[in-house]
């Protein structure tokens, strides 16, 4: 067995948090990972490779702030029985993600859909809170990614001569006991099928952390086939998603921000570290937060959220948003290079405040600060 010594230092009290540290590149990967506790409680952990280095990620609990945590880290011999988050191919070009038993969401990215999306999002308990495209709008499609103006093509609508997004292949599938992982390569086209971008889509989804669940969305643009712009249109969604019936503002639900801004009018347009929309889905008040990097471009992003369901993230719809046509929104991404975007999606009971999601927000884009001390 091989041990490893990982001190956590939190600077706020914290009631759970993933946290992701950086191994020795010396350690191998296998058999079963967990993180074993000064009381001799253990802690799920999974250990990966990310961008060239090993990682281990797991679920804090109950952090004091300015108290560190010491935990051993211990790999044992690999267990036979199926990961608590796991991924599986099913016919159709679809991957279900499980948290044990239950459905998490489905992945569908077969060249019979326009783009690749994830349907359904399910809340803890089996809920479903998106909806698959609604006859007000089709292409409003549960939980996606998609943007009006690539060099002047639609690649958000499904109408006349529309863009699409196309699978290419799978970079990683992962499944663990800490999260499920689906690292895919997609191509950005025009209708007659020519090549405009290449998107990455990174997508980390957590096991359940007090009846939260989150979703770390990462997205990238890489211009492989000549310069790239991403016009200034409010029609668009670098992460996208379309709330269920009964939780839209129409019916009741809530729409507020980071700012104090409640409903479409104080929402829609403007600028916000984080939004929520929660509302009634199987008579439970559930709701679904997106949080925006403070490293991502234009941060914080302006929202395209509306009372009838729609709610996503647009840092490009500037002129439309600020209501002044001389300012402009277009990006721009020269040939070979890249542009990403990070998001944290959090599906939680009740709306913002009750959920706190400001300190979740916090816990996100600071995360305690890990050290491996040494090496046993």
């Amino acid at each position: 067995m091989r041990e490893l010594m990982i001190r956590v230092y939190p600077t706020r009290n914290i009631e759970a948090c993933p946290i992701t540290a950086t191994l020795p590149g010396t350690l191998k990967i296998g058999g079963r990972a967990y993180l074993e506790r000064e009381d001799g409680e253990e802690v799920p952990c999974q250990l990966s490779i990310l961008n060239g280095k090993i990682t281990a990620s797991w679920i804090d609990e109950d952090l004091k702030a300015e108290v560190p945590r010491e935990y051993k880290l211990r790999i044992a011999e690999a267990r036979r029985e199926k990961p608590h988050m796991s991924i599986t191919k099913v016919k159709g070009d679809i991957l279900e993600i499980h948290e044990g038993e239950e459905l998490v969401t489905r992945y569908l990215y077969g060249y019979d859909r326009v783009r690749p999306y994830m349907y359904p999002l399910n809340a803890p308990g089996g809920v479903c809170l998106t909806e698959d495209g609604p006859k007000d709008h089709v292409h409003h499609r549960s939980f996606w990614v998609a943007h009006g103006d690539v060099n002047g093509v639609d690649c958000w609508t499904e109408s006349r001569n529309h863009g699409y997004i196309r699978h290419k292949n799978f970079e990683r599938l992962e499944s663990g006991d800490v999260y499920a992982r689906v690292v895919a390569l997609n191509v950005w086209t025009d209708h007659g099928g020519n090549p405009l971008m290449d998107e990455l889509r990174d997508i980390r989804i957590w096991r359940t952390i007090r009846g939260d669940r989150i979703i770390d969305f990462n997205v990238s643009f890489r211009a492989s086939y000549g310069d790239v712009t991403l016009g200034d249109t409010k029609e668009g969604g670098l992460i996208s998603l379309r709330v269920t019936p009964s939780m839209r503002g129409l019916s009741g639900g809530r729409i507020e921000n980071s700012e104090g801004g409640v409903g479409e009018e104080e929402c829609w347009g403007r600028r916000a570290r984080w939004c929520d929309y929660s509302g009634v889905a199987d008579s439970r008040w559930l709701g679904i937060t997106i949080m925006d990097h403070p490293q991502n471009p234009r941060h914080p992003t302006y929202w395209h959220v509306r009372a009838y369901g729609l709610f996503a993230a647009n840092c490009l719809g500037v002129s439309i948003f600020e209501r002044n046509p001389r300012l402009r929104g277009d990006m721009e991404i020269k040939h070979g290079e890249a542009v990403g975007f990070m998001y944290r999606v959090l599906i939680h009971e009740g709306d913002a405040a009750r959920a706190e999601i400001e300190k979740k927000y916090q816990c996100y884009i600071e995360p305690p600060r890990v050290e491996v001390v040494c090496q046993v």
